[in-house]
């Protein structure tokens, strides 16, 4: 599976596309997935998704977003926050 070679698990089929970049078509289950088509090629672009490397803040009650390109949707005292699969997360600065 392309997904492996990011750190990242291949979906279950019938997983919907929830992101798409350069590496291909992610899914969301429990944690981000790769969707395997067949017409995929394994991608050797720079891994776009960045696993939190910082201390999530918005835990335990939220989890930290996990595409660094998540838009930032409201601002409060505790931080950005964004939303991921229809989701609040907490976006962590880098």
């Amino acid at each position: 599976c392309w997904a492996e070679a990011l750190g990242y698990s291949c979906c279950p089929s019938g997983t919907p596309v929830s992101y798409t970049d350069a590496s291909g078509d992610w899914g969301y289950v429990n944690d981000w997935c790769g969707i395997v088509k067949s017409t995929k090629t394994i991608p050797t672009t720079t891994k776009q998704i960045q696993p939190t490397q910082q201390k999530c803040w918005s835990e335990p009650d939220y989890p930290c977003c996990k595409l660094s390109s998540t838009r930032v949707e409201y601002t409060d005292a505790s931080g950005s926050w964004g939303i991921e699969n229809g989701n609040w997360c907490g976006i962590v600065k880098s």
